[in-house]
C-alpha cells in the first residue's frame, strides 16, 4: 500500500441557498447528482453535473454556482473547454447555444441554436487551434474565431462528426465509422474536397504539434506522429488534454499521465484502489496543474498533492447540499418542507422505465435526500427501485409519507428510510399489470385520513388504505386497466372526488360521488367525461386533461390542451345539463367580442394562492399567475423576461408562510417569491421587512401574517396617511413610496390594519432610513 499523508483539510458544505428570497425576486436551484466533467484554469476550477455549471477558486477560496440570474444566457450546459491561449472558457448548451467566459465577462453566440439546418444541431466536441475553437455537430463543423467572439466558417457537410482537429494545415474529422481530412488550401465548403482518410469509428481527437490522438469507440487509443506513423497506447475510457498542455486517459480505476511529447516510455499510472482516500470517491473525471491533481467525484470536488507515490489531500468541497433533481416533475409542499422527484412514467415520460428514485427535501434552505434507490425491490429484484410517482405525508405524522412506483406498488417512508412495502404479498388488490409493472400513481389523503391512490391493473383502477389499515377496491370498470390515472383530486368543499386520464389518446376525467360510505360500492354516483359543454353550450373535446384543483370557493380548475374549464357547482356532475365555464376577457375595442383565458395553451398545472389567484403553468408559454377570476395576467414569466429554466412548466406549489413559489420545469428548478401567502386567524404575528429600510433598498417592503383580505394604511407618525390597499392573502407589499410617487422621508411609519368585521389596529412599524 503506497503511502498517503493528511495535511490540514479544509472540508465545507456547498451552501446553495443561505439567504430567503427576496420580495419579487427569483432563485435557480442547481442539481449535483451525475457530475460529469472537470475543467481546469490557473486560477478556477470548472465543472458540470446535470446541466449545471459549478466553479471553485483556487486562491479566494470561493465556491460558485453559473445561470442565467448572475451570468449565463441559457439553461442546460452539456460540455465546457478551456481555451488557454486566449484564456477563454467555452460552454455548450444543450439547445447549441455557445457562451464564451472571458474575465468575468460572457459573450453569447447563439448562431448554431438560431441557424436554420436539415440535420440536428447538436454540438458535440470542442478543440482548438491557435485562434480556432472547432465545434463538431451534427450537420458538420464550426469554427469559431477566439480573438474576434465570432462565427470563422462552417463546414455544413450534413454529416455527423462526433471530433475534429487541424494538424499540418489538415482538418481531421471523426465520424461514427470513419476519419474524413480536409486541406485548408482547398474550398472545404465544397463536400467533394473532403477526402476518405481511415475507417476508424472515432470518439475523441486531440492534436497538437508532435501528432494526435486517436481514440475510437471501442476506447483503443492511438496516437498518429508527423509521418503518420501509428502506436498503440491502451484501453481508455476518456482522454483529456491539461492546462500543462499534456494529456490524462483515464479509466473508473485508474489514470496514465503523458507528457506533451507522447513519449510513451515517459508515462505515469495511478491506482485509485493503492490509495485509502480514493477508493470509495466514485471517480467521474479528472485534471492535473503542477503535479496537483483535482479529480471530480459523486459527492464533490477534492484536490491532492502528488509527490512521487506520495498524494496529500489539500482540500475537499461537498456539492450535496444542492438538489439531486435534474427534471423536478412532481413537486409536493408540506410543513415548511418542499419534496421533489423526478418523472416516473406518465404523459411526459413513456418510455423510460429506469429514472432515478432519489427524493430531494428542501427545508430551512438545506438540502437533505431520501435514497429511495436503494430500498428493497419485491417484484423486480434485480431491478434498483425506480420511476417514482406521486408523494404525500401522512396527516398525523409529518416523518412519514408514501410514495408510489412505477413498478413497485406503494411504499411507506418513515424518518427518510424505508418502512413498508403494499404489494402483492400483502395487499392482495395491488397486482402487476402484464406481469411487469406495478404502478401506483396519484396519491392523496381525505379528510378522514384514509389515503387514496389510483393503480395500474387488469382489476383496479382505484384503491384506498382505510386509516385502519384495511382495503378497498373501487372496480370501476371505467378505471381497469389504464395506465395513466396520474391525478386525483378530493376536494375540501364539495363531496365528488375526480381522477384525470392524462394521456393523450382516450382522455377522461372520471367523477364519482361514494356517498360518504368507502366499504359500499353500491349506493356510488359516477360519470365518465370526455368532453365538456361550457357556458355557450359549445363542446370542448379537449385531447387531453393535464390537471385539477380546488380554488378556495369551492370551484374546481381543469387544465386541458384548449385551455382551462371551470367547475362552478361540481357535485352537480351528473345532471344532464351540467356544464364548465371558459373565462372570457373582454377585448374592450367598442365591441362584444371577447378572448378565452389561454385557449391556445396546454395547461400542465394550476396552483391556487393565497388570495385565491391562479397561477397557471403551461407546456410551452410558461407561467402565468392571473387574478382570482382570471380576468387580469398579473404576471407571465417565460425564459425570455425571467429566470424561469424552461417553459415547460409541470407542477407549482407554493410556502404558504412566505409566499415563495416554485417551479418544476423540464430543465430545473426555480422559486419566486410574491404576496402568495396564506390569510392568518389574527394579527398576532404581524412583521414587516426589510426592517429597517436602509437607503440603499429599492424593492419591495412586504408587511405578512395579515388576515386574508385585510384593509391596511400606512401612516407617518403624525397619522398622515401614505398608502392604502387590501391584502394579498396573508401579505401586502409597499414601495416605500406616497402617494405622488416620492420615496418617504426617514422616519417611523405605523401599520394599521382591519379585518372583515371591521376591527383595526396598529399592528406593526416601519423605520425608513434615507
Amino acid at each position: 500500500m503506497k503511502k498517503i499523508f493528511y495535511c490540514i483539510t479544509f472540508f465545507f458544505s456547498i451552501l446553495t441557498c443561505q439567504a430567503q428570497i427576496g420580495m419579487g425576486e427569483w432563485k435557480i436551484f442547481s442539481t449535483f447528482y451525475e457530475p460529469s466533467k472537470i475543467i481546469e484554469t490557473p486560477e478556477l476550477v470548472y465543472f458540470i453535473s446535470d446541466g449545471y455549471l459549478y466553479s471553485y477558486d483556487k486562491n479566494y477560496d470561493e465556491y460558485k454556482e453559473y445561470n442565467t440570474q448572475n451570468l449565463l444566457n441559457d439553461n442546460n450546459v452539456i460540455n465546457i473547454e478551456y481555451d488557454k491561449k486566449n484564456n477563454i472558457l467555452v460552454i455548450i448548451y444543450e439547445n447549441s447555444n455557445i457562451d464564451l467566459l472571458v474575465n468575468n465577462k460572457i459573450y453569447n453566440i447563439p448562431y448554431i441554436k438560431n441557424a436554420t439546418f436539415n440535420t440536428s444541431k447538436s454540438i458535440n466536441d470542442i478543440n482548438f487551434y491557435q485562434d480556432d475553437i472547432l465545434l463538431s455537430t451534427d450537420y458538420g463543423i464550426t469554427i469559431l474565431n477566439a480573438k474576434k467572439k465570432e462565427i470563422k466558417i462552417t463546414y455544413n457537410l450534413g454529416i455527423k462528426i462526433l471530433s475534429s482537429c487541424i494538424f499540418n494545415n489538415t482538418i481531421y474529422a471523426g465520424r461514427e465509422d470513419n476519419i474524413y481530412i480536409g486541406n485548408l488550401n482547398d474550398n472545404l465548403l465544397e463536400y467533394k474536397n473532403w477526402k476518405f482518410y481511415k475507417d476508424q469509428k472515432l470518439k475523441k481527437l486531440l492534436s497538437n504539434d508532435t501528432g494526435i490522438l486517436m481514440h475510437d469507440m471501442n476506447n483503443s487509443l492511438y496516437k498518429m506522429d508527423s509521418n503518420e506513423n501509428y502506436s498503440y497506447i491502451g484501453n481508455f475510457s476518456n482522454i483529456k488534454k491539461t492546462l500543462n498542455e499534456d494529456f490524462i486517459f483515464f479509466n473508473h480505476d485508474m489514470y496514465t499521465y503523458a507528457n506533451k511529447d507522447l513519449n510513451l516510455n515517459k508515462t505515469e499510472d495511478l491506482y485509485y484502489n493503492t490509495y485509502e482516500s480514493l477508493k470509495n470517491k466514485d471517480i467521474k473525471d479528472i485534471t492535473i496543474y503542477n503535479n496537483n491533481l483535482c479529480f471530480l467525484f459523486s459527492k464533490g470536488i477534492c484536490f491532492f498533492q502528488k509527490k512521487g507515490d506520495i498524494l496529500t489531500l489539500t482540500k475537499e468541497i461537498n456539492c450535496t447540499d444542492n438538489s439531486t433533481i435534474k427534471i423536478p416533475y412532481n413537486l409536493y409542499f408540506h410543513n415548511n418542507k418542499l419534496y421533489v422527484n423526478n418523472p416516473g412514467i406518465n404523459e411526459y415520460n413513456r418510455t423510460d422505465q429506469f429514472t432515478s428514485s432519489n427524493i430531494s427535501i428542501l427545508e430551512n434552505n438545506h438540502w437533505s435526500l431520501i435514497k429511495a434507490n436503494e430500498f428493497p425491490t419485491f417484484y423486480h429484484p434485480e431491478i434498483p427501485l425506480c420511476a417514482l410517482s406521486n408523494i404525500v405525508v401522512d396527516p398525523d405524522n409529518d416523518n412519514i409519507l408514501y410514495f408510489g412506483s412505477w413498478l413497485e406498488g406503494l411504499y411507506r417512508v418513515k424518518d427518510n428510510k424505508f418502512d413498508a412495502h403494499f404489494g402483492n404479498e400483502n395487499v392482495s388488490f395491488i397486482t402487476n399489470a402484464d406481469n411487469w409493472a406495478s404502478k401506483i400513481a396519484a396519491l392523496t389523503f381525505d379528510k378522514d385520513k384514509n389515503l387514496w391512490m389510483t393503480h395500474h391493473s387488469l382489476n383496479t383502477g382505484l384503491l384506498v388504505m382505510k386509516r385502519d389499515g384495511k382495503w378497498v377496491n373501487y372496480d370501476y370498470p371505467e378505471l381497469k386497466n389504464k395506465q395513466h390515472l396520474d391525478r386525483m383530486l378530493i376536494p375540501e368543499k364539495s363531496k365528488t372526488k375526480w381522477i384525470l386520464f392524462t394521456y393523450r389518446y382516450n382522455n377522461m376525467v372520471f367523477a364519482f360521488n361514494d356517498n360518504e360510505t368507502i366499504d359500499n360500492l353500491s349506493d356510488d354516483i359516477t360519470r365518465k367525461f370526455t368532453s365538456f359543454i361550457d357556458q355557450d353550450d359549445k363542446q370542448i373535446s379537449a385531447s387531453q386533461f393535464f390537471c385539477i384543483t380546488e380554488d378556495k370557493k369551492g370551484q374546481l380548475w381543469i387544465g386541458t390542451d384548449q385551455g382551462p374549464i371551470i367547475l362552478t357547482n361540481p357535485d352537480n356532475f351528473n345532471n344532464s345539463n351540467f356544464k364548465c365555464t371558459r373565462v372570457k376577457i373582454p377585448r374592450n375595442d367598442g365591441t362584444n367580442d371577447a378572448d378565452l383565458l389561454l385557449s391556445d395553451e396546454s395547461i400542465l398545472c394550476i396552483t391556487i394562492d393565497g388570495a385565491n389567484r391562479k397561477w397557471i403553468g403551461t407546456k410551452e408559454s410558461g407561467v402565468y399567475l392571473v387574478s382570482e377570476d382570471g380576468l387580469e395576467t398579473i404576471h407571465h414569466f417565460t425564459t425570455q423576461n425571467s429566470p424561469l429554466p424552461s417553459n415547460m412548466v409541470f407542477n407549482i406549489v407554493i410556502n404558504p408562510e412566505t409566499g415563495e413559489v416554485y417551479f418544476g420545469t423540464e430543465n430545473g428548478l426555480a422559486a419566486f417569491r410574491w404576496d402568495s401567502g396564506e390569510g392568518k386567524n389574527d394579527f398576532s404575528n404581524v412583521y414587516a421587512f426589510p426592517n429597517p429600510v436602509r437607503p440603499d433598498f429599492e424593492g419591495w417592503i412586504t408587511i405578512t401574517g395579515l388576515q386574508e383580505n385585510s384593509l391596511v394604511k400606512i401612516t407617518d407618525i403624525s397619522g398622515n396617511q401614505i398608502y392604502q390597499n387590501y391584502s394579498h392573502g396573508g401579505q401586502i407589499l409597499w414601495n416605500g413610496r406616497n402617494k405622488n410617487g416620492d420615496r418617504v422621508k426617514t422616519g417611523i411609519y405605523l401599520v394599521y390594519a382591519s379585518n372583515e368585521e371591521g376591527k383595526e389596529g396598529v399592528v406593526t412599524k416601519i423605520m425608513v432610513v434615507n
